[in-house]
């Protein structure tokens, strides 16, 4: 019968052709039309269109599938088929042991080394996997080369020697021999061969087709000398693989579109001066509706999330209205992340990498492994705080340490649950301990039922490291998946689908890799396994309505009043189709790429708008125009279309040009207001505190000691910054911060009686400090420094005593309480007695001598302040009771230091005022504002934290605040506060 060739000037004169060839001559009943379309969402838009115009809007009796549908349905597989990606890539692995020793693979062998090679896990896979995708794109476009290979020609796809590349050939060869059925061309040709005995379509129809490649263009080639096929496109298009054949004309009148091009800064900007321009041509033509409009993407993944943003509903006043437009972004282009199988990716990581405790946390993050175990998000936190706590760092167990060459257990996850577990029902004691572990004093009753699943989960951790240690068969590994996912996952009504997805890929593998005994690693599985289990897309939703966000060429031909192309850069335009091997026709890559960008504009019927980055939105640098865009112009002036309208479009949306009464661009009525220069309705002021009427001295103590820190947490309720991770070494060598929580438990401990060799062994055993002789000399130096502050401070020693203070100051009645020992306020700390220790002390000395308390003053010991020059091991400062008036003044100017940072933040930190007032005890004349930057430069680096940075980014602006009586308040608070502190100090060291 042979073949016919529609041409349609327009995508509504294809569909009324093919409709009107359906009700002229009708099928007999149950004979189904066979169409082939490009892609799902063709098909779907197609048999909405074909609905109205045939079937009253139901669109029965026909069926809308892809080449490779169509395909399966002549040929069915029979039974697992060696030739699939995934069977193949088992197969060559298979066979390279063989071939490796050939001469024509010496680069090869290089290149793969050792197959249990440990430094290249899932190399061999790794090039098994892809050349199965090699081979597979030689089937589908280059099918004469594997015809020559199978007679035994080693030719390339020119019929010229292969060269280097003979090993290509060889490996083919050895799997063909191998393989019990025939490879992909063996059997295309076999079906091409029993085409005219097998029963086909009563009338098969092939609407806009994309290029196709080889073997699909064989089979409708024969199909086309058949039975025949109809075949519709639009335009003027030539069917290469039906000939030359002169195409019939369907009648229909072809509208030239306008264009316009925008040149615009970064992705996000692409997409807000997109919804600018939609909002206007939905303005300007009330019969447009958001059905008429399609916007092609050519990076789709990564402007769908900012397309969501821009579009996505807000129930405020004044918002966008493109907030107001349904759009629609369509899920068959992307992905949908599968938390599943990521729970089996990160098992399948886990034994062959460190196990840190944030590998472990993150585990216990997964959704499905959160809701198979029971973790609440705050129970992950309070792990996160119990394993640190328990000197948890890396690894799973003694044997998986093993594995990196250190075959202890300390630190491990299992030491520090079993210290954790042991808290739970031993008692709050450093010289109780369980062999070689202490257990865990923060731990609480509360924590037992999280704790117990938190167990169950580690010993599923240990099964699983166990019996995936062994290389298996595919078959092992499917069934050790399956009980994996049983143990480690429960999905909810939601999830159910990713559960089921990883099982049906499961099954399917096991299918397709039936028989073979080829075995696999751990970390050859866990590198494959994002392969053999791929992420899912999303089901399409093409023709519900809304405005369509899809991928360049998801809708060939597809006709639409307005066609958006956005992202038009040069790398995305390179990306459109992708790398193939050869041309899939006697086009280049250029030209096909070039096709597709034509097709997709020239369905437009009134407009096409065209958005690019022509501006790098970091530098402002004007960017080439892409070649993709030059190429659409080209075409587009070939056609007969207007020159296109270009606009440059500002960076930020809020520019005033935006805003221009002669004609806005801008729909955005809140910026409007920022463009215009216009402020904002101002927001009624919150009100202060109101001052207090008493303060707890501990509460002063606590403002001058941090006032930033203060501010954030009493006045607006924040976190002034968040605690520093958990280190994931061992500690062999003990940071400042470890070395100090050390010696201020040990400290703790030892006035309360406890004997430092009993601490020390208590220390070691909850596994703060590294193994061996490591250890030991780490806790020898911090037990020699705690005896030493231990004997300093009896020096000081004498009957304790308590003391209340309550006195009136700044109009706030203060109040507290005071301890003291041989009438001194005593303070014994590990940290160093220059910083936040004395400051507190000195503070209650002034409050003890302001009340007229019966004390000789206060003193604190700890360790040395290293910036002196005598080499001490123990630091004291001396404080002599104060005048009562002088200590009076002072606590008045504290307190009114304190009420003025309830309301604003006091610029005072303590390190920076310390080294500040330090320096002016030196000067007779004070220093200008050049030499104050100098002085707080490293304490301002160094001595504060971010909180501080949240209020003054540099010391300049710290400085910049005006005092009452000096040109800075730092200055002044620093001359008042802390100036008096450094002179009335008595330092000591001892050495």
């Amino acid at each position: 019968m042979g073949a016919i060739v529609y041409s349609a000037p327009t995508w509504d004169a294809l569909v009324g052709a093919l409709a009107e060839r359906w009700r002229r001559d009708p099928l007999p009943p149950f004979q189904f039309e066979t169409v082939i379309v490009s892609a799902p969402g063709v098909a779907r838009i197609l048999s909405q269109e074909l609905a109205g115009a045939v079937g009253a809007g139901i669109c029965a009796g026909a069926k809308f599938q892809t080449m490779s549908e169509f395909r399966r349905e002549l040929d069915p597989p029979d039974g697992a088929d060696p030739w699939r990606r995934r069977a193949l890539s088992l197969a060559i692995v298979d066979a390279l042991p063989a071939l490796l020793e050939r001469p024509a693979f010496t680069l090869l062998s290089h290149h793969l080394g050792e197959r249990n090679d440990p430094t290249r896990p899932g190399r061999w896979f790794g090039f098994a996997r892809r050349f199965a995708s090699t081979l597979a794109s030689y089937a589908t476009e280059q099918p004469g080369m594997l015809r020559a290979w199978s007679a035994g020609q080693a030719v390339d796809s020119r019929g010229g020697a292969l060269g280097e590349a003979e090993w290509q050939y060889l490996l083919w060869r050895a799997l063909a021999e191998r393989a019990p059925t025939p490879d992909p061309v063996s059997r295309h040709d076999r079906l091409l061969s029993r085409l005219e005995r097998m029963a086909l379509p009563a009338r098969l129809q092939v609407v806009a087709p994309q290029p196709l490649p080889v073997l699909d263009a064989e089979l409708l080639r024969a199909l086309a000398t058949g039975p025949g096929l109809d075949c519709y496109v639009v335009g003027d298009e030539r069917v290469p693989w039906l000939g030359e054949a002169e195409p019939v004309r369907v009648p229909g009148h072809v509208r030239r579109p306008a264009m316009s091009v925008h040149s615009c800064h970064g992705p996000h900007r692409q997409v807000e001066v997109l919804r600018e321009v939609l909002c206007g041509i939905f303005a300007a033509d009330p019969s447009l509706e958001p059905r008429d409009v399609v916007v092609y993407c050519a990076d789709l993944a990564r402007y769908a999330p900012l397309i969501n943003a821009a579009f996505a509903p807000l129930a405020l006043e004044g918002t966008h209205p493109g907030r107001q437009l349904r759009v629609d972004v369509a899920e068959a282009a992307l992905q949908r992340g599968n938390d599943v199988a990521l729970t089996l990716s990160t098992l399948l990581a886990l034994p062959d990498s460190r196990a840190r405790l944030d590998d472990l946390l993150a585990l216990c993050s997964l959704p499905p492994v959160a809701r198979r175990f029971g973790f609440s998000a705050e129970a992950i936190v309070r792990f996160g705080e119990l394993l640190a706590s328990a000197g948890v760092r890396w690894g799973i167990d003694a044997a998986h340490r093993a594995r990196f060459g250190l075959g202890v257990t300390q630190n491990t996850w299992l030491s520090g649950l079993d210290r954790l577990l042991a808290g739970l029902v031993l008692p709050e004691d450093e010289a109780t301990w369980i062999g070689t572990l202490t257990p865990s004093e923060t731990v609480g009753s509360s924590d037992a039922d999280q704790l117990g699943q938190l167990a169950e989960m580690i010993s599923r951790v240990r099964w699983f490291t166990h019996v995936s240690a062994t290389p298996l068969t595919m078959s092992q590994w499917t069934q050790v998946l399956r009980e994996a996912l049983d143990r480690f996952v429960a999905t909810g009504p939601d999830s159910a689908w990713a559960l089921h997805h990883v099982l049906g890929q499961l099954a399917s593998l096991e299918d397709q890799t039936e028989g073979s005994e080829v075995t696999i690693s751990r970390a050859e599985m866990s590198s494959l396994l994002p392969h053999l289990v791929p992420e899912r897309a999303g089901r399409p939703n093409y023709g519900n309505g809304s405005l369509l966000v899809t991928s360049l060429g998801d809708l060939a031909d597809v006709g639409f009043r307005v066609v958006c192309l956005l992202g038009l850069e040069e790398a995305a335009g390179e990306a459109v189709l992708g790398d193939r091997l050869e041309p899939v026709t006697d086009l280049s890559a250029d030209t096909l790429r070039r096709h597709r960008f034509w097709r997709a504009a020239s369905a437009a019927a009134d407009q096409v708008i065209v958005v690019y980055q022509g501006t790098n939105d970091r530098t402002g640098e004007a960017l080439p125009e892409p070649v993709a865009l030059q190429q659409l112009t080209d075409d587009a002036a070939a056609a007969g279309w207007q020159p296109p309208r270009r606009f440059t479009h500002t960076l930020h949306a809020h520019d005033p040009s935006n805003f221009d009464p002669a004609g806005p661009f801008s729909f955005d009525s809140g910026l409007a207001l920022a463009g215009l220069g216009r402020p904002p309705r101002p927001r009624p002021a919150r009100p202060g505190p109101a001052a207090p009427e008493q303060a707890e001295l501990s509460e002063l103590v606590r403002f001058i000691a941090h006032p930033a820190s203060y501010y954030l947490s009493h006045r607006l309720g924040l976190v002034d910054a968040s605690p520093p991770p958990g280190s994931a070494e061992l500690p062999i060598q003990l940071s400042g911060l470890e070395r100090w929580a050390i010696g201020d438990r040990m400290l703790r401990r030892a006035r309360q009686g406890e004997t430092l060799e009993a601490l020390m062994q208590a220390e070691w055993r909850r596994g703060t400090v590294g193994p061996g002789e490591f250890g030991r000399s780490a806790l020898e130096s911090v037990a020699a420094r705690v005896d030493a502050i231990l004997e300093v401070a009896g020096t000081f020693d004498g009957p304790p005593s308590e003391h209340e203070i309550d006195l009136q100051a700044g109009g706030v009645r203060v109040l507290g309480r005071v301890r003291a020992r041989g009438g001194l306020i005593s303070e014994i700390t590990f940290s160093k007695t220059g910083d936040r220790a004395w400051v507190d002390l000195w503070w209650r000395v002034v409050a003890a001598s302001a009340a007229g308390l019966d004390l000789r003053g206060g003193v604190v010991v700890g360790s040395p302040d290293y910036s002196r020059d005598i080499p001490a091991r123990v630091t004291s400062r001396f404080i002599p009771a104060l005048p009562r008036q002088e200590a009076l003044a002072l606590l008045e100017g504290l307190v009114e230091t304190y009420l003025s940072g309830l309301v604003s933040v006091v610029p005072l930190p303590r390190g920076p005022a310390r080294d500040f007032a330090g320096s002016l005890r030196l000067r007779r004349q004070p220093p200008d504002q050049k030499r104050v930057l100098e002085i707080l430069e490293r304490g301002w680096r160094y001595g504060t934290d971010p909180s501080w940075h949240r209020f003054f980014p540099t010391p300049l602006a710290l400085i910049s605040v005006p005092g009452a009586g000096e040109a800075s308040r730092f200055v002044e608070l620093s001359r008042l506060l802390y100036l008096p502190m450094i002179h009335a100090t008595q330092v000591s060291p001892h050495v």
